[in-house]
């Protein structure tokens, strides 16, 4: 096993999602509207699903999809329907407790990985090796493990095994409730927990019916195992999860930031993990084989103001996102060749190009720490520079201005961030313009460095301005700007030849009948549907 623990956070919805990953979350796990024990989560439609894939694989993060409620025969169909949609989006693993699912993400998808939901109540050796047996990948165990229990567990597992650090403890067994079919009228295990057990119970004798009791014997504190994160990861544990896809998006920063730091062996904020959600404190009871009284507590009045009072700090820890991800730079060109040319790559093996738009002057000094400086500049971004070669031409780099240079650092890196994004869907020919460009000044750049065809700008037919005020785009920088997308049309008396490059995978033309049923980046589907789909229907 891995002596690196996987952080894996929940994603509730969109934001909790940008919150855990901005704050250093390795994985997230998140549910499609149906077949997860959150039902009442934002959770993600398939294209919203896709577009949270690319997100995260763009940072090196994990995607994993609950399918981990109990399902009826008659739900069959649309579980594969599930099925499909995460395989399509492609997610990393799905996280299922009924055989069925299991079976069927087998046979519909068998390189998606599994992963045994912790209501499968894995307690034991021989469950991780039986699930092992049945094409799991990973067991998620039972929460009421100790330690001792845990590391026999892991010493014998032949698949990784994951555990729950933070989050709620309910009265059941791994979240195999039946208080809530009972007395809620809706099941815990089928995604609506009515949540009975934080009621007030009393067992005095005289209590009318339907009159609420003053005593709470049943309600559990949330579990907190960050200070063991390293006995767990010594034990053998491939991954730690924190609970809480129905809590805020603050809550997933100061939890993820907290285990961050623990496994990086340093301090962290103990306060603000206790007071961004408790309830009366937490326990560790389970982990530490102390099973007893002091376990029970209830969220009061005074956590629920620590919480109000603890927001603005925890949403400070997702503001700006983690540099995670090492991008090493080559710069080439220079006076001789008239202009210079940046190259940004990362392990992945992606790489792309960018070019100055002003030609370098003769340097009166060398000019590489000052270029090392602007390259440097990655906040704001997943990136952090890891390293810089120079390929200058026989007169050397040359000089440009610090400004030229952080503008080609902006543009590579966010090209090479959306062709980490790439989730293998069509899209149209574009970009953004430049400062300097007309619209068509920039399609004629665009058509030239995705295509290899250099197109005159009188070709162009403009058809339409999109200017939705809720077209919203977030860039690295930390920046948000509301798009205008500005549509061109180009006729072509025959196909031309095209040439691949550094920016797409492939490239092809397609008919009005082709294109309503190809996958189109999300962005660009309502443009496709305006001018070619909705045509066929006229």
């Amino acid at each position: 096993m891995s002596n690196k623990l996987e952080i894996l956070a929940p994603a509730g919805n969109r934001e909790m999602l940008g919150a855990a990953v901005f704050s250093g979350a390795d994985a997230v796990y998140l549910g499609l509207t149906g077949f997860n024990a959150r039902r009442t989560a934002g959770n993600f439609t398939p294209e919203e699903l896709r577009e949270a894939v690319s997100f995260c694989h763009a940072r090196g993060v994990k995607v994993h999809v609950t399918l981990n409620t109990l399902v009826y025969d008659r739900e069959l169909a649309g579980l594969a329907d599930a099925v499909r949609a995460v395989a399509a989006a492609g997610a990393d693993a799905v996280i299922a407790d009924d055989l069925a699912a299991a079976q069927l993400v087998k046979s519909i998808a068998p390189t998606l990985h599994l992963h045994g939901s912790t209501q499968m109540s894995v307690h034991t050796p021989e469950g991780a090796k039986e699930l092992a047996a049945l094409g799991y990948d990973r067991v998620i165990l039972a929460r009421e493990l100790s330690l001792e229990e845990i590391r026999a567990v892991c010493e014998a597992s032949p698949i990784e095994v994951e555990v729950f650090v933070h989050g709620a403890l309910c009265m059941s067994v791994s979240g195999q409730c039946m208080m809530s079919a009972f007395l809620g009228g809706r099941s815990g295990n089928r995604g609506a927990c009515a949540g009975p057990c934080r009621l007030p119970f009393d067992a005095s004798p005289n209590l009318r019916p339907g009159q609420p009791g003053r005593a709470c014997h049943l309600s559990l504190k949330d579990m907190d195992y960050i200070p063991h994160l390293r006995e767990l990861m010594d034990a053998g544990v491939a991954s730690v999860k924190i609970e809480g896809r129905l809590r805020t998006p603050e809550y997933a920063a100061a939890v993820v930031t907290a285990c961050r730091a623990v496994c990086a062996g340093q301090p962290y904020d103990e306060k603000l993990v206790r007071d961004i959600f408790s309830r009366s404190g937490f326990t560790d009871g389970y982990l530490m084989n102390r099973n007893d009284g002091k376990m029970f507590g209830v969220r009061t009045e005074a956590d629920a103001e620590a919480t109000r009072a603890a927001t603005p700090k925890a949403r400070e820890l997702f503001r700006r996102e983690l540099q995670r991800v090492p991008v090493r730079y080559t710069v080439s060109g220079g006076v001789e060749d008239g202009g210079v040319k940046l190259t940004a790559a990362d392990a992945d093996g992606h790489k792309v190009s960018v070019y100055s738009a002003d030609e370098p002057q003769p340097a009166q000094k060398d000019p590489l720490p000052g270029v090392e400086r602007a390259l440097g500049k990655t906040g704001g971004t997943p990136f952090v520079m890891a390293g810089l070669t120079a390929e200058a031409g026989e007169g050397g780099l040359g000089f440009l201005p610090g400004s030229a240079w952080n503008e080609m650092r902006r543009e590579a890196l966010d090209k090479l961030l959306e062709k980490r994004s790439d989730s293998d869907v069509w899209g149209l020919v574009g970009g953004g313009c430049k400062k300097w460009e007309t619209g068509r000044q920039t399609i004629v750049r665009e058509v030239y460095e995705e295509l290899g065809l250099r197109i005159a700008p009188e070709r162009f037919r403009k058809l339409a301005v999109y200017d939705n005020p809720g077209r919203i785009a977030a860039f690295r920088d930390g920046s948000i700007w509301r798009m205008v997308i500005v549509v061109y049309a180009l006729e072509l008396e025959e196909e031309p030849e095209m040439h691949i490059s550094r920016e797409s995978k492939d490239l092809r033309f397609f008919s009005r009948e082709e294109i309503g049923n190809i996958e189109i980046a999300i962005t660009h589907r309502d443009i496709v549907d305006d001018w070619f789909v909705k045509a066929i229907c006229e």
